[in-house]
Parts: C-alpha cells; structure tokens; sequence
C-alpha cells in the first residue's frame, strides 16, 4: 500500500482511542452534570450557575477532535509520500 495509506490508518486508530477515552467515558457524567445546572436554574438558582467542568472539558475534546479530522482530510488530499516525501524520508 503507498504510505499515505498507512499513516491514515494510525491516524485513524490514534483518533478512535482518542475518542473512546474522552467521549464515552464522560457522556453520563456531562449529560447528569447538565442536568442539574438546568435543574438550578428551573428553581430560580441562578446566582453562581456556571457551565460544569465535565462539559468545559469535552469542548476541549471535540478540538482535539477536529483537528484529528482535520489531519485524516489533508492526508487523503495530500497523500504525504506520494506528491512529496515524508519529513523523516527527506
């Protein structure tokens, strides 16, 4: 296979453990964590309401995430290896 194929591939297993370990593990967590801050704020407790860190947390998640996406397009368009040679091959 030419080596853009393969540099794919990790990427794309490196972006599914990546994903496994900050979203599945904390979607329970920030769906309870926003459900209680709606809750506060159903009763009028909105002195201190704040977004919860479990959501912050996974806004910075879905960053990483982008630019895993974002990473697995360019090698598809570009196919490193085969237009132009790896950095470590040059």
């Amino acid at each position: 296979a030419p080596p853009h194929v393969s540099a794919i591939f990790w990427t794309l297993i490196a972006f599914l453990v990546w994903w496994a370990v900050t979203d599945l593990t904390t979607q329970g967590t920030a769906l309870q964590a926003v459900n209680e801050m709606y809750e506060k704020f159903e009763k009028g407790e909105e002195e201190g309401l704040e977004t919860p860190k479990v959501v912050v947390d996974r806004h910075v998640s879905n960053v990483v995430s982008c630019f895993f996406v974002l990473t697995l397009y360019s090698m598809m368009v570009l196919k490193p290896g085969t237009l132009f040679p790896f950095p470590w091959n040059a």
